[in-house]
């Protein structure tokens, strides 16, 4: 029970340096002032105190002096205690100041080393709490307006499908879900660009959701070679028409009796391995994009031209009567009269 009053008194005593500012030096005047004040009470009222407690003829003087003293010596070393805690309690503080800054100075540079990444937050009312410079110059240059935090941004942005597939989003992570989903921007003032975007709401300690966080990554360049590499996984290089692994392809599908007629030309170069080995190859690659060409013009609407590899080419023809068979392969051989190499 002693302990327990003890640490009572100790703690409603300690309470008062926080009122002190939140230096270490001010506290501690603080807490040396009242210490002070407590012992000069004492002093000025022990002369009232000691009759009353002892009698009328109170303690002999050296007894008096020696309470004195202990009652001042037991208030200066609460004093220290309080003291030794406080600075104990100001170190913690600033280093976990000190840690917490150099946390987010890691964070913020993260978040400012590159120009393909856009970070913000919002608030349950779409009102920005951060964002990064990356963002706040994009934001800008779509809508013409300079953000600043609590301005609401589903209001700045003035396209209206876009706003509403957005907010579709963000309620989506209001409602307490983590996603990504992608974006495309651009015009004719701006190029094209696609971002990936990972939404994820902010919760309190309580588990609330108190807002989200939106982490943007600008894919376009992986875009472009996944878009490359889908191209040349089914076009040929030198000419530009589709490959024999796209014409195997699209046949099993056109192989279907909606498609019917089907028909299926197969046409080679003649005379090429003379014009390679007279002229050279470089003639001869001339002389391979010229009929492509050709193939392209008369079959691009109706059909699929594609190389099948050396001089060899085929065409497929969905819903195609033999009459009109007919018609194109004499616009073609015109065609491959008129062409002068």
């Amino acid at each position: 029970m002693k302990g327990r009053k003890t640490g009572f008194f100790f703690e409603s005593y300690g309470k008062l340096f926080k009122k002190g500012g939140q230096s270490a030096v001010g506290r501690t005047v603080l807490l040396t002032g009242v210490s002070l004040a407590i012992i000069s009470v004492w002093m000025l009222s022990s002369g009232y105190v000691i009759p009353a407690l002892f009698g009328p003829d109170g303690l002999p003087g050296p007894a008096h002096l020696a309470g004195d003293l202990l009652f001042a010596a037991a208030v200066l070393l609460i004093h220290v205690r309080l003291v030794r805690r406080l600075l104990r309690y100001q170190r913690t503080v600033e280093a976990a100041g000190a840690e917490q800054e150099r946390v987010g100075n890691i964070l913020s540079a993260i978040m400012e080393s590159s120009p393909e990444v856009l970070v913000f937050s919002l608030d349950r009312d779409y009102r920005y709490t951060a964002f990064n410079q990356m963002h706040k110059d994009l934001m800008k240059r779509l809508w013409k307006t300079e953000i600043r935090k609590g301005m609401n941004m589903l209001a700045l942005i003035g396209d209206e499908t876009r706003r509403s597939r957005f907010s579709e989003q963000l309620e989506r992570t209001l409602g307490g879900e983590s996603f990504s989903a992608s974006a495309e921007y651009g015009d004719q003032e701006f190029p094209r660009a696609y971002w990936q975007l990972y939404l994820s709401p902010i919760r309190s300690g309580g588990g609330e959701i108190t807002g989200l966080t939106c982490l943007a990554l600008n894919v376009t360049t992986l875009k472009r070679a996944e878009e490359n590499n889908s191209y040349l996984s089914y076009h040929d290089q030198m000419t530009g028409l589709y490959n024999r692994r796209y014409y195997e392809d699209r046949l099993g599908q056109f192989d279907r009796e909606e498609n019917y007629p089907l028909a299926v030309v197969i046409a080679d170069v003649n005379g090429l391995k003379f014009t390679n080995d007279v002229f050279g190859h470089i003639e001869g690659d001339k002389l391979i994009k010229a009929f492509a060409e050709i193939l392209k013009k008369e079959c691009g609407a109706c059909g699929i031209a594609a190389r099948f590899g050396g001089d060899e080419f085929v065409i497929l023809l969905p819903r195609t009567e033999p009459g009109q068979l007919q018609e194109l392969l004499d616009r073609i051989t015109r065609r491959i009269e008129l062409q002068k190499l």
